[in-house]
């Protein structure tokens, strides 16, 4: 379902990998997460939580990933009194990802480290959600 989406940012940003090919694999139905042919081990920390994960090579001792999820929105069935159906789905759709009749909210994790390959406690740089 999400696979043109996933197929067009793979393009996008293979251009700023030159130490590594760039691609996003599904990890369940809507959950994709970095991959290619130049990982490496880190720990993300993220929400008092030091959680394993790979990096990609992004350039130099930098690494990077990158975690896309969709979450299907549940549309309201019910409308309170003065609200109309068409501008409320309007609104969906002007915030959310339409497919189908289903709308997802989207949200990207990023976070940069820094560190060599054969470390797995590279320093966590950055992280942007």
């Amino acid at each position: 379902m999400f696979n043109s989406i996933i197929e067009e940012i793979k393009k996008s940003c293979q251009i700023f990998f030159s130490e590594a090919s760039f691609s996003l694999n599904p990890k369940s139905f809507n959950r994709f997460i970095i991959s290619g042919n130049n990982l490496t081990k880190a720990i993300n920390n993220y929400d008092n939580k030091a959680v394993p994960i790979n990096v990609l090579k992004w350039f130099d001792d930098f690494w990077l990933y990158v975690e896309i999820n969709f979450m299907k929105v549940e549309i309201e069935t019910k409308l309170r009194e003065g609200i109309n159906k068409e501008d409320y789905l309007n609104r969906l759709s002007e915030s959310l990802l339409k497919i189908g009749k289903d709308y997802f909210e989207t949200t990207i994790t990023l976070s940069v480290f820094q560190g060599v390959a054969a470390d797995d406690n590279k320093s966590q740089l950055f992280r942007a959600e």
